[in-house]
């Protein structure tokens, strides 16, 4: 904290601007140990009264939100004789490749931490190509063929997947596609199975396997649909997820009913426990050839989430609910006039 109360008041607002900015879409990763965590509580006792209130805010935000990421680091201390909060951010850095670590203008380890790999200073932190790029990330706008499948994991899916621990995909239309056609039996199509595996495969492979993990897919069925083919468009959706899910990350799939009176929605959705983007297209983005086809992705988390509680609040596809929507039908044919 530097002595002179302008100076102080320029730190505090910078640090400030960096959480804030990271409620976007950031992660702040910290030690299992707790280190970190305690270490910014701490700040927040020491800073001047008008900028304490606000940093304990943004940290009860971030902590709401499952932003700040206990990561495990390499046991061995990255070197020098810095303090104890800086050389395990140091350790954490070395061993997660974070995108940026943020550094104090002036610490107390002796300049350890200003050499650090992808270091920013607070002070510098709004004109730095991290912050840009941090911006650029907001949103996505993809003609056909712009970009490779690790093009998008890259940019959009492994920022988003990698430390989250609940991911829901939300599109009706994975459900409905199901019944379109003229096959015997219902199946999915290869553009919407071939960008689910994909997905579910990636977030299995990245994320941490030692805590709790779900991966779910909601999407719907039309109740004016003949009942035998919904059902078999459940079972098709239930026997991919059986094929397809693991032991330790089981696919669990619920198949909405698409009624007159409450429509599956329309936009599409990757929800996790830290936020939500719009996926334009929704999940059937892998060309044949592997390209990604035309698609507007942009972060949209009160919306995402929001519309998570309401499909979870959908009915079922299940046949109870397919005879009881058969009855309403039924009951609001006029009768015929003898």
């Amino acid at each position: 904290m530097p002595r002179e109360e302008e100076g102080t008041d320029n730190y505090c607002s910078a640090v400030i601007t960096v959480l804030e900015e990271a409620l976007s879409n950031c992660v702040i990763l910290t030690d299992e140990e707790g280190a970190i965590a305690s270490g910014l509580e701490l700040a927040a006792d020491k800073w001047p009264v008008k900028w304490a209130p606000r940093l304990r805010a943004l940290l009860k935000e971030l902590r709401g939100l499952d932003r700040l990421v206990p990561v495990r680091s390499h046991e061995a201390p990255v070197g020098g004789a810095g303090d104890t909060v800086c050389q395990v951010a140091l350790r954490i850095a070395s061993t997660a490749g974070p995108d940026a670590v943020i550094v104090p203008n002036q610490c107390q380890c002796d300049g350890i931490c200003q050499g650090v790999r992808r270091g920013v200073q607070v002070g510098e932190y709004k004109l730095g190509s991290f912050n840009e790029k941090r911006r650029r990330g907001e949103s996505v706008v993809l003609d056909d063929g712009d970009w490779s499948a690790r093009d998008f994991e890259k940019a959009v899916l492994m920022p988003v997947l990698r430390y989250a621990k609940h991911v829901a995909l939300i599109d009706g239309h994975i459900g409905l596609a199901t019944t379109k056609g003229t096959g015997a039996v219902p199946t999915i199509p290869n553009n919407y199975r071939d960008t689910l595996e994909w997905i579910y495969r990636l977030f299995r492979d990245i994320s941490d396997e030692s805590r709790p993990r779900t991966f779910e897919i909601y999407c719907g069925v039309d109740d004016r649909t003949e009942a035998s083919r919904t059902l078999d468009s459940v079972e098709a959706l239930r026997t991919f997820a059986r094929m397809t899910g693991s032991e330790s990350l089981p696919i669990q799939v619920h198949v909405k009913l698409n009624t007159a009176s409450r429509r599956f929605p329309h936009d599409r959705f990757l929800v996790t426990n830290q936020t939500a983007l719009q996926i334009g297209r929704g999940f059937d983005l892998l060309n044949r050839n592997g390209r990604i086809r035309s698609t507007v992705v942009q972060r949209a988390e009160e919306e995402g989430r929001r519309v998570l509680a309401d499909v979870r609040a959908q009915d079922d596809a299940s046949p109870a609910n397919l005879r009881a929507g058969s009855a309403a039908r039924l009951s609001r044919i006029p009768s015929r006039r003898k």
